[in-house]
């Protein structure tokens, strides 16, 4: 709820002065003679200042008296400090200060303010003329961090375009430059960017806007995209961020390395990859697995005593023609495969070990899937449990996960 800090005060301290003068004051007389609804007064009385104040049942009516005369509420503190962060993030926004430094200057003095919240207090505050010279100095010293000025806050696309178009030219000769000629070769951090940016990755080529982007809820890749970045081209994150549920997103805003990884994906997966050795295709099927695959593991009764154990691991696939070359990449290398509408399926317990040995999952890959009975648990975690599982064993989990109580 956004209260307005004039207005909510000016109500508190008239609700405040009536309760004091009136002996009997009740929800329905300090309605009265504050002017306004009775509903409204029974939120301040019963939210914002119930630690201030008694109220007593007589009957029907419900009467109000203070705890103490100058007291003051911890909602009215609150509410204070609030306005005063306000009036200082809107402050130095007039004096050209960019939003990084208006967070770093609140946290100075111990003012914390969300990111969301301080967007939206500064969307419509215009900077004065005199500072605005500051500002536009500021965001040309960023124009290389692709629409950050500075902190998490980006700056809007509105304004990334026009940084994009002073310098479109000089951007592409600056980051040309910067990809070694190192990049070109097929190491194994080049086949994981290349299998990632084809999976949870993508290249966004737009006009005013060019990145490679990577998300993932696992760290772990985050940072293994990170390092590998770092390896093959020589470049560090633009910007890095938090979506809902702990998405990670990694974005890096260079031409060059773009234009080099498009390349190679136009056609699907690349044909250096095809034609690559066993060990270089088992690299690039791990991208997958770990972006894509899925652990199934589950126990199916029918009639009395006869239970079924099922075992499989399971990927999405969306575009038939990368669908194809992954299944060809698995027959390859020895694996049978299934297929089931748009899902490439792995199951028979000697494939699913042979699958564990070469190719299987990451450390610290998680099952995200609410619904699941193993959500939260590592995938490879639950491939090992679900591959060494005695099936002596099958009554007593099938009871504890499977039987509703």
């Amino acid at each position: 709820m956004k209260l307005d800090y004039s207005t909510t005060k000016y109500r508190i301290d008239l609700i405040k002065r009536v309760i004091s003068q009136e002996k009997d004051a009740t929800i329905k007389k300090i309605a009265k003679i504050c002017k306004l609804p009775q509903s409204t007064v029974s939120l301040y009385i019963n939210y914002y200042l119930k630690d201030i104040l008694s109220i007593k049942k007589e009957g029907r009516e419900r009467k109000v008296s203070m705890v103490s005369d100058n007291f003051q509420s911890i909602f009215e503190k609150n509410l204070e400090k609030y306005n005063s962060r306000i009036d200082t993030a809107v402050c130095l926004r007039k004096r050209g200060f960019s939003y990084s430094e208006i967070k770093r200057f609140l946290i100075k003095d111990n003012l914390k303010m969300s990111d969301g919240i301080l967007s939206n207090t500064l969307r419509n505050v215009k900077i004065e003329r005199n500072h605005e010279k500051r500002y536009l100095q500021k965001i040309k010293e960023n124009k290389q961090k692709a629409g950050k000025i500075g902190g998490k806050i980006r700056a809007s696309m509105k304004d990334f375009a026009g940084m994009q178009k002073e310098a479109t030219k000089k951007a592409i000769e600056i980051n040309t430059k910067k990809i070694p000629k190192s990049s070109e070769e097929l190491t194994k951090e080049k086949i994981r960017l290349i299998g990632h940016c084809q999976f949870d990755g993508s290249l966004v080529n737009m006009k005013g806007y060019k990145a490679v982007a990577y998300t993932n809820k696992s760290k772990f890749l985050i940072n293994q995209f990170k390092q590998d970045m770092l390896k093959v081209y020589g470049l560090y994150p633009t910007d890095i961020r938090i979506k809902g549920e702990k998405i990670f997103n990694i974005r890096y805003c260079c031409l060059a390395a773009l234009l080099d990884l498009d390349k190679l994906l136009e056609n699907g997966i690349p044909k250096q990859i095809m034609n690559a050795s066993k060990k270089e295709k088992l690299i690039f099927l791990k991208t997958f697995w770990d972006d894509e695959g899925s652990v199934h593991f589950g126990i199916t009764k029918s009639g009395k005593d006869n239970l079924h154990i099922n075992r499989y691991v399971e990927a999405f696939c969306e575009d038939e023609i990368i669908r194809k070359q992954l299944i060809k990449l698995h027959e390859d290398l020895g694996f049978s495969m299934l297929l089931f509408d748009k899902k490439i399926r792995l199951s028979k317990k000697d494939n699913l070990i042979k699958f564990n040995n070469e190719i299987g999952f990451s450390p610290k890959v998680h099952i995200s899937y609410p619904k699941s009975k193993f959500n939260g648990w590592e995938k490879k975690k639950l491939l090992d449990f679900a591959l060494n599982f005695r099936r002596e064993d099958a009554n007593n989990l099938y009871r504890d996960l499977w039987v509703q109580q």
